[in-house]
């Protein structure tokens, strides 16, 4: 039997899983070596997100958050080219793709009935997505052009969800506007 994401050592193996995809990804794609740093580092401000959202048995999201010029010398290797000099169609399109090869790493071997979304990337003040219901882990990946963090959040199975006050004030009001 496959373990899964909810499993208590799946979280061990979810780790090195994720690990391993981003190693091969940037790898293969980017042509970086990947490291991951003894001390991490928190989540830079203005950082761009790519996300690509889980369904299916399991829901959840696996998402890549980097610094604009990172994600433009992301691109620059990736298309074989020089890097943008600012954050343009092409940038957004490779991050997301990064990103979506990653899941679907991980996907194939831990979820393998899961389905992807399209990727999607965002800028926001601290490039963070919330889910409802979820662990997350957050790995920060070191290369010679800079640092970045993948993140992976699974959401709870139901037996297992439990509502914050602020999500039971949600319900409520959600069922007087039905």
């Amino acid at each position: 039997m496959e373990p899964t994401l909810s499993e208590a050592p799946a979280v061990r193996s979810s780790d090195q899983e994720l690990s391993n995809a981003v190693r091969a990804v940037f790898d293969i794609m980017v042509g970086l070596e990947v490291e991951t740093p003894a001390n991490e580092l928190a989540v830079q401000a203005g950082v761009l997100t790519a996300i690509v959202h889980i369904t299916g048995q399991q829901k959840g999201a696996v998402a890549i958050h980097c610094p604009a010029s990172q994600a433009c010398m992301f691109a620059g290797r990736f298309l074989s080219k020089d890097a943008p000099p600012l954050v343009n169609d092409e940038v957004l399109d490779v991050l997301g793709e990064l990103a979506n090869m990653v899941a679907g790493n991980v996907k194939a071997k831990l979820m393998p009935d899961a389905h992807l979304s399209v990727p999607a990337v965002v800028e926001g003040s601290e490039g963070m997505v919330a889910l409802l219901w979820k662990t997350a882990q957050r790995k920060m990946f070191n290369t010679e052009v800079g640092a970045f963090w993948v993140s992976i959040t699974v959401a709870s199975p139901p037996e297992q969800q439990t509502l914050s006050p602020i999500q039971a004030r949600a319900a409520e009001l959600a069922k007087q506007l039905a």
